[in-house]
């Protein structure tokens, strides 16, 4: 199946992936110049944090920005400024959410992926410890939800879904040995069961637990 569908390539409609891209961020720009909807964040960013020259794309930059403004941070990523409360957190975090959709999957990704109406990448059975499958090129198998409506079958075919259930964590349960873990995955919803056992305060947090553990997760919220 992966030969198969790397040598066929995935149905993709550039025309929809371009028009969802427009709506979100605005017209493309030109090289070097940031979409409209960045351009609008930067100046609600920039007045937020009294920074009237703030590169919110420099990390040192914006920890210094941050920092400023009193916040006890030590790191910019997203999980640590959803916990501060300051009136330029929400335009930040949507920046560098819009932000990251332009640089994994914005125009440059439709010119370097996308031709012939195919998403054209290498799809790898067994790519991964667990067993997974991997891709090579394009970030395959973490297409955002922002875009993925591009992808269409063709007229006269239909997609078919296969959810696997947590697959992988059901396995890791048995092979572990692990019996709260084992009556957690007894549930629909492994990782709400493994908030119902108290485990952990929030699916989220049983998620990326588990990721972490699965994939060598030894840092940041993951290692908590």
């Amino acid at each position: 199946m992966a030969a198969e569908m790397t040598h066929a390539g995935l149905p993709w409609r550039a025309d929809v992936h371009g028009r969802l891209l427009t709506e979100l961020l605005g017209p493309r720009p030109a090289p070097g110049q940031r979409p409209a909807a960045l351009e609008r964040l930067l100046a609600e960013i920039r007045a937020g944090f009294r920074a009237p020259t703030l590169n919110p794309d420099s990390p040192g930059d914006l920890l210094r920005a941050l920092q400023a403004a009193g916040l006890p941070v030590s790191d910019t990523r997203s999980w640590t400024l959803q916990e501060l409360d300051h009136p330029g957190i929400p335009a930040l975090l949507e920046y560098k959410k819009l932000s990251r959709l332009l640089q994994a999957n914005g125009w440059n990704w439709l010119d370097a992926w996308v031709r012939d109406g195919r998403f054209r990448t290498w799809f790898l059975p067994g790519g991964v410890v667990t067993g997974r499958w991997a891709a090579t090129g394009g970030g395959a198998l973490s297409v955002p939800m922002q875009v993925r409506p591009a992808a269409i079958a063709d007229d006269g075919w239909r997609f078919v879904v296969a959810d696997v259930a947590q697959l992988e964590p059901r396995v890791l349960a048995g092979m572990s040995g692990d019996t709260a873990m084992a009556a957690a995955a007894r549930s629909a919803d492994l990782y709400q069961g493994m908030v119902a056992g108290g485990a952990v305060a929030t699916r989220a947090d049983a998620k990326l637990g588990i990721l972490g553990a699965m994939y060598g997760g030894t840092r940041g919220r993951a290692a908590a």
